[in-house]
């Protein structure tokens, strides 16, 4: 057991140094002295407000929680919990932090882990799907609709129908459905128990909008960040790089999505015929920028966190 704990270890380190050397080459790619000259361009009021916007998106995770949880825990409990599991899923392979996550969660709550763990499954399935709602937002604003609130409000409303006409179809499955059907049954049954979607609540709805609101203001933080470095992106392409380069970042490649993020954003960027240097310095700052802020606010947090579940641990085997 310790020899296999060792190999994990050993190939995170791996992985994290293939992380490095891939934002190494990205910015190597500049003329000398070039990702430093943009980045000295950030000064103390820039920090101070992308700082401001990024704690917004972090209460507004805090609150999300506690709508889909029913337990309270609190907005403080809520807070800590998800910085401690974002600091882990930096340090630690194969977003670890999310199942940290869902163990802090089940002794703060006093549920089952896999209820907890369904919990924390239910948040990142809103991010997939409010990340694909400003993908097709894009699209539509770019090919239909000049505007783009206007575009929001009515692929909002589409998607919205489109699961609560979901939910329905699942109940309905649930009164009758043929045995050839057996393995799409096992879907919605696993569906229905792990993420506990068999209808549209109040509350999952007003987690829903809060999902919205969250990766609004991870856009704006990024539009923050073209603004002082005087880069012509537009808001709607910035959300489209952003959104795709968080899909990429989902899966569990490298730690914390380090390269994978910044190799989703150019592959975009350049297709919408954004200079590869503005590309290279917008999603290397943005993306460490949000990484250091969860290491600074999330770190002490799970150490301390940590220490208490050792000594909840403890205190149960004796």
């Amino acid at each position: 057991m310790l020899a296999r704990e060792q190999q994990r270890k050993g190939l995170h380190y791996i992985l994290l140094a293939v992380s490095v050397l891939l934002l190494y080459l990205m910015i190597a790619a500049f003329d000398d002295g070039q990702f430093i000259q943009y980045v000295s361009q950030l000064d103390i009021a820039y920090l101070t407000g992308f700082v401001a916007i990024f704690t917004v998106t972090w209460l507004l995770r805090a609150l999300r929680l506690t709508c889909l949880v029913p337990e309270t825990i609190g907005m403080v409990r809520s807070l800590k919990i998800q910085l401690a599991g974002a600091a882990v899923n930096l340090i630690l392979p194969l977003k670890a932090g999310d199942f940290l996550t869902a163990r802090y969660l089940q002794k703060e709550t006093d549920t089952p882990y896999s209820q907890a763990l369904g919990y924390t499954l239910q948040m990142r399935v809103l991010d997939f799907i409010i990340l694909l709602w400003l993908v097709a937002s894009v699209f539509v604003q770019w090919k239909f609709i000049d505007s783009w609130l206007l575009t929001l409000f009515i692929v909002s409303g589409a998607l919205l129908a489109l699961m609560s006409l979901a939910a329905r179809f699942s109940g309905l499955m649930k009164l009758k459905i043929q045995p050839a059907r057996r393995f799409f049954r096992f879907l919605v049954n696993t569906y229905n128990q792990v993420l506990g979607l068999q209808k549209l609540t109040v509350p999952y709805l007003l987690a829903f909008l809060l999902s919205m609101g969250i990766w609004m203001l991870e856009v704006l933080a990024g539009y923050w960040l073209i603004y002082q470095l005087g880069f012509d992106i537009s808001f709607a392409s910035l959300a489209l790089c952003m959104a795709f380069a968080n899909l990429c970042k989902a899966l569990p490649l490298l730690p914390g999505g380090l390269g994978t993020y910044e190799a989703g954003f150019l592959l975009v960027g350049t297709m919408l015929g954004i200079p590869i240097d503005q590309l290279v310095t917008l999603s290397i700052a943005d993306h460490l920028l949000k990484k250091l802020y969860n290491i600074i606010a999330g770190f002490p947090v799970y150490l301390i966190s940590l220490k208490g579940l050792i000594d909840d641990d403890t205190e149960k085997g004796s």
